[in-house]
């Protein structure tokens, strides 16, 4: 009686077994599973965020590259302007006033002519000094002739004088030059004062 009690309780334990076997392995099966696909999500954030990166610097190029074409354009149309001569029939006639014919950058470049002679102590100016400080961000060879030919529609016009000293360009403003930038600067200063 006793053997068939014994075999009974033998048998439940080895269920028990196979149930706590059972589970286990479906719990390490589990953290398998679970360990690749942390390891999958990982490696689509690692690619997502590599190609967010990518196309931020994609943008970045392409807005650099729009900012180059943008300021090309601007300094493009500055050339036209400068490349404009005077006609030669208005200059013969003295009756017209050159503050009516003169664009608004030349008018800057008269404006800082005399902002720079008031600095310096002499009565010329290197051109470069004047390129530097119109265009602060752009090197000197690369606007060279752009404030060449500002100057020397200027030079044209009688408002400024251009010589040269050595391998540098020195250019001072005639009395001409002089009471046309002081209007300027008035003219300036009521347009500012009104806004």
């Amino acid at each position: 009686m006793v053997w068939w009690l014994f075999k009974k309780k033998e048998d439940v334990h080895k269920k028990i077994d196979h149930i706590h076997n059972s589970v286990q392995n479906s719990f390490i099966n589990i953290k398998s599973d679970m360990g690749k696909l942390n390891e999958r999500i990982n490696m689509v954030h690692t690619h997502h965020t590599n190609n967010s990166k990518n196309f931020d610097r994609r943008l970045l190029d392409i807005e650099m590259k729009l900012a180059k074409l943008e300021s090309y354009l601007v300094k493009e149309d500055e050339r036209e302007e400068a490349y404009k001569e005077p006609r030669k029939e208005i200059l013969k006639n003295e009756e017209i006033d050159i503050e009516t014919l003169i664009t608004d950058q030349q008018g800057v470049f008269l404006m800082r002519m005399v902002n720079l002679l008031n600095e310096s102590s002499g009565e010329w100016i290197p051109m470069r000094a004047l390129a530097e400080t119109l265009y602060p961000r752009t090197k000197y060879i690369n606007i060279k002739s752009l404030v060449s030919n500002y100057t020397d529609i200027l030079s044209t016009w009688g408002l400024l004088k251009k010589s040269r000293k050595g391998r540098e360009i020195i250019l001072n403003l005639t009395d001409k030059g002089h009471k046309l930038a002081k209007r300027l600067t008035e003219k300036e200063k009521r347009l500012l004062s009104i806004k």
